[in-house]
């Protein structure tokens, strides 16, 4: 089955994750299923948030997710964005009052989207580059910087290998 999921990101490096992951997640799950997963919208949280530029950004997606759905991922970490409690349901809402019949998923990460990688540490030993014997910090959404965590444990591999 062929399923195309169009997203709607924050950052610049969910842009080039994001499809990756969403790839990956479905060889996993649904081995028989192939998503094609182009590159995100990348809008910054504050245009975004805006009244009338999220409906824009949705409709905008929603017209490329022909056969597929619409994921809208941000991050928490910003006290202006509120808890993703409300946050998400608050998102949905809105995207949903655009006049479009598409799927919609709207994730949002408590603090930051690279805490996840944080707390799937085990499962990524050895790999991309990660060195071995990593182990996930006991509470991973409280740690501000996770990208800085991943980068640490990248380079201590890339510092040992040999040429």
């Amino acid at each position: 089955m062929f399923l195309r999921i169009i997203s709607v990101v924050e950052g610049h490096g969910e842009t080039f994750a994001l499809p990756l992951l969403l790839r990956r997640m479905a060889s996993e799950v649904r081995p028989e299923h192939w998503i094609h997963a182009p590159h995100p919208f990348r809008v910054p949280r504050d245009k975004f948030l805006k009244k009338g530029q999220l409906e824009r950004y949705f409709q905008a997606a929603a017209a490329q997710a022909a056969n597929g759905g619409v994921l809208i991922l941000m991050d928490s970490e910003d006290p202006v964005a509120g808890c993703p409690a409300n946050l998400g349901p608050e998102i949905r809402r809105r995207a949903l009052a655009v006049p479009v019949d598409v799927p919609l998923l709207v994730v949002i990460a408590k603090n930051e989207y690279e805490s996840w990688f944080l707390a799937a540490a085990e499962s990524l030993e050895g790999k991309r580059r990660l060195r071995m014997e990593l182990t996930a910090p006991a509470d991973p959404e409280a740690i501000r910087g996770a990208k800085g965590w991943l980068e640490e444990a990248w380079l201590t591999t890339a510092a040992t290998q040999r040429p």
